[in-house]
């Protein structure tokens, strides 16, 4: 459509935001490919018990990536979008904004596939799958037309996100009584806390001058995976907690 209305050269911008976030949000939705059959073998054979504690497992696992995936995209859009377009960086650094909007899609997208995929399909609820899909294609639809003319991939840029919020409305309002909300969203804010260190050190590193993007990029990843570990380690996320102790267990095992 932005194509069709915009042309060629703003549907490659868009294309080009777009790469890295469509990338980790595959990443993301993954995890719900691989836990759907023992989601649906616990509800056929009645252990609704084993089936309410992985999905809470299973979504604050996401969560843990989303969290930092978003917060991520938001800080270095312009170096991801630098080593996608190489030396055509200056014809696409639009793409830069478009990048950092789609990135807020990373909280929507996965979450709205976890709901269908782990709660609503088990359940075999694929009604308010259709009604919710149905919604958001005619919501992006509307924007679409409504934004693109005026802000171009950025206007397409936003009716993707707010499509995929418009998914997730109708889901939560035709679906509240199967999503557990609480017990789901407990002990999300730990994320969203342990991502700040990734924004400080976004912020210093402002003010130091790189030889290269690349280099630069690298060393918000690297700093950004660490700060964002040893803070749930402090904020006692029992997640990373549990994988911590795994893995000392294994290097105890190994050494006798």
């Amino acid at each position: 459509m932005l194509g069709w209305m915009k042309g060629d050269k703003d549907a490659g911008i868009y294309t080009t935001a777009s790469k890295m976030n469509q990338v980790l949000c595959t990443l993301i939705k993954s995890l719900s490919t691989v836990i759907m059959p023992r989601m649906a073998y616990y509800l056929e054979n009645d252990q609704k018990d084993n089936f309410d504690r992985l999905l809470k497992q299973a979504f604050r696992f996401m969560m843990m990536l989303i969290v930092p995936c978003m917060v991520g995209m938001l800080l270095i859009s312009p170096e991801v979008i630098h080593l996608i377009s190489g030396k055509n960086y200056s014809e696409f650094f639009p793409s830069v904004t478009t990048s950092r909007i789609l990135a807020i899609n990373l909280f929507f997208s996965p979450i709205n596939g976890f709901i269908a995929y782990q709660i609503f399909m088990p359940k075999k609820k694929e009604k308010i799958i259709f009604w919710a899909t149905l919604g958001g294609a005619i919501s992006n639809l509307i924007i679409n037309y409504l934004l693109i003319p005026v802000l171009s991939y950025d206007g397409a840029a936003i009716a993707t996100v707010l499509a995929e919020a418009m998914v997730m409305l109708i889901c939560i309002i035709l679906g509240h009584k199967m999503i557990p909300f609480k017990g789901m969203m407990q002990g999300v804010w730990k994320y969203v806390i342990a991502s700040v260190p990734m924004v400080i050190a976004y912020v210093l590193f402002q003010k130091v001058t790189f030889n290269s993007y690349l280099i630069y990029m690298l060393l918000m990843i690297i700093i950004g995976v660490v700060t964002y570990g040893i803070m749930l380690l402090i904020l006692g996320d029992e997640l990373v907690r549990e994988e911590v102790r795994m893995i000392f267990g294994k290097l105890k095992h190994n050494e006798k």
